[in-house]
């Protein structure tokens, strides 16, 4: 399953070097999720299993996306998330099980955006947002952490008012989201002020605060 997986990886996800060919990818992914779900039957591996039978559900989904299959899409997004909440509920405090969790709302959430369903976009954003703030909470000092809730406060604030894209006209939540957002950025650019994607979101940030008049 892992070799199928890597294969898939290598071959079409965007999140790696790739070749650009997701009808490798999708084909990859599909073969594996048989293979996890056999070895779920059997109890083996059981934890390292049930984070992979997640993943490889999402990454199949994201190789629907970039077909521009949406229907398909979304039923692998959902079955992801599926997942990931039961392993979540079974395992409370497990940083990597809440990190997938928060991914699965936030894939959701982008694919009802796509699909002009705002309002279930926002409640999918919302429990991403959650999900990564509580993880943030647990590890503030981390970089990395803080990057992520601030994008988080992006997602939302370009949701409810950034008037560039279709959103729900609440030009003042997209603000303080954004602001927020903004404090965040400049706490991680103060540590270390060499990183680029700081500097990038905070540029973002301003732009969309410049946007709504401030």
């Amino acid at each position: 399953a892992i070799g199928l997986i890597k294969q898939g990886d290598y071959a079409g996800n965007p999140n790696f070097p790739n070749r650009q060919d997701t009808v490798a990818a999708l084909n990859a992914y599909l073969q594996a999720q048989p293979v996890l779900d056999s070895l779920h039957r059997d109890n083996a591996s059981p934890e390292r299993v049930a984070r992979l039978r997640g993943l490889i559900r999402e990454r199949t989904g994201t190789m629907y996306e970039m077909m521009g299959k949406q229907q398909a899409a979304f039923e692998a997004f959902s079955a992801s998330l599926a997942l990931r909440e039961a392993y979540a509920a079974a395992h409370p405090n497990h940083n990597d099980a809440l990190r997938d969790l928060a991914i699965g709302y936030e894939k959701m959430a982008d694919l009802s955006v796509k699909a002009g369903r705002l309002t279930q976009a926002l409640g999918r954003y919302r429990q991403a947002h959650d999900a990564f703030t509580n993880l943030w909470r647990s590890d503030s000092l981390n970089a990395s952490a803080s990057i992520t809730v601030a994008i988080s406060h992006l997602h939302l604030g370009d949701l409810l008012g950034y008037p560039a894209q279709a959103n729900l006209g609440d030009a003042r939540g997209a603000r303080q989201h954004y602001r927020t957002a903004r404090s965040i950025l400049r706490t991680v650019h103060a540590v270390d002020s060499s990183s680029v994607r700081t500097e990038f979101l905070i540029g973002l940030v301003e732009g969309r605060l410049a946007a709504l008049g401030g």
